[in-house]
């Protein structure tokens, strides 16, 4: 009767690693990921940016950051699945009226430029990558990598 391990042993032996396993995930929940933040208005206000976070019925990765863009209107809504994940950080700024920059702590910065129906992704300009490290410090209150 020795292969035989009673319910109060395991709860004994495995308790204290539980909490230590809580605790780090409940850490982790606070400091990464969590909420899209509110919605960014284009410099002229003509258009809004926001985020959404896929889940399993988006047919992709659960958990990445999806751009929209609407007009004032809340009309014409332009979407794009990125390859930024929501267990990381990540922050959205407008880059004059017609482009948008996605830092993410993953998968690095992105540009994004808004044409006729479409969100076109691209690399980053070297004042694009600026003001994507000014919207991370904005939302995270540093700057990336100063933590």
């Amino acid at each position: 009767m020795d292969a035989v391990i009673r319910t109060g042993d395991l709860f004994r032996r495995w308790h204290p690693l539980g909490i230590v396993v809580a605790l780090l995930g409940a850490t982790g929940l606070a400091c990464f990921g969590g909420h899209p933040p509110p919605p960014v208005r284009s410099p002229s206000g003509h258009f809004v940016a926001f985020a959404t976070i896929s889940g399993p019925e988006a047919g992709g990765d659960s958990g990445a950051v999806a751009l929209h863009v609407t007009d004032q209107s809340g009309q014409n809504e332009v979407t794009i699945q990125t390859h930024a994940s929501d267990q990381m950080k990540w922050a959205l700024a407008w880059n004059g009226e017609q482009s948008l920059v996605l830092y993410s702590a993953d998968d690095g910065t992105t540009a994004y430029d808004l044409h006729a129906g479409s969100l076109d992704e691209r690399a980053p300009t070297a004042g694009e990558q600026k003001i994507a490290d000014d919207a991370y410090a904005d939302r995270y209150g540093h700057p990336p990598g100063a933590q």
